[in-house]
């Protein structure tokens, strides 16, 4: 069971708040969810690259081989695909999910007892989910209350200059926490056992494998796991 206390709280430099920034500025992809608040839109995917780019920099400094990344908006949600490899493996698959906190869940206590790893479910049987091990990152802001300030901002992200918009959208205030992971054997042993295998948010298109956070593995296990993995 992941414990609050095993959490790995990602350091975020200015630089890499750039970086990030930069790379969503350049993002133009198409909302199939719902139409969204361009700051919002924007918000979601700088923090979907500022994951990514925490997450793989805490993965190599444990000393972790990756060898590629691909970044998949992907409606609301945001896809990070990393491939590793390590002395056994060369093509180890690794899915990420950011994600901001509930405005009733109000802590990472509250995460841990009612979140979940959020796995998409993309095909019918969960046995053919393709990644080895999936990641899940909370952020520490609310998610309604961070979307309405955002919403509150006028006009257009291309009005504002870069140092403007972290300004206005507050984007140093982002901390990211990695909370846990599991690894696809864990997960087909939970799921084959479950009646109710998937689940959804309400008023929403997209479903995802259940993967509670009491059933996953604590984050600071994640890199000794990848490196001893054999894909068995």
């Amino acid at each position: 069971m992941a414990i609050e206390k095993n959490i790995i709280i990602l350091t975020i430099s200015d630089e890499e708040l750039l970086q990030a920034l930069r790379q969503a500025k350049n993002c133009d992809y198409l909302d199939n969810l719902r139409d969204r608040n361009p700051f919002v839109k924007l918000d979601s995917s700088i923090r979907g690259y500022l994951g990514e780019i925490c997450f793989r920099r805490w993965l190599i400094e444990e000393g972790v081989q990756i060898t590629s990344s691909n970044f998949v908006p992907d409606g609301q949600d945001i896809d990070i695909d990393l491939t590793l490899s390590n002395d056994n493996v060369n093509n180890i698959k690794l899915e990420l999910k950011t994600s901001l906190v509930p405005d009733n869940w109000k802590d990472l206590k509250t995460v841990f007892l009612n979140g979940d790893i959020k796995i998409i479910k993309r095909e019918q049987n969960f046995k053919d989910i393709i990644a080895d091990f999936h990641v899940q990152i909370y952020y520490n802001q609310y998610t309604k209350k961070r979307d309405k300030n955002l919403e509150r901002i006028k006009g257009l992200p291309e009005d504002y200059s870069e140092q403007e918009l972290i300004e206005k959208m507050q984007l140093k205030v982002l901390k990211q926490a990695v909370v846990a992971w599991i690894d696809k054997k864990s997960l087909n042993s939970y799921l084959e056992k479950e009646e109710v295998k998937e689940w959804t948010f309400s008023n929403s298109m997209r479903w995802f494998w259940k993967c509670p956070l009491s059933i996953a593995k604590d984050a600071k296990l994640l890199p000794a796991a990848i490196k001893s993995y054999t894909g068995k």
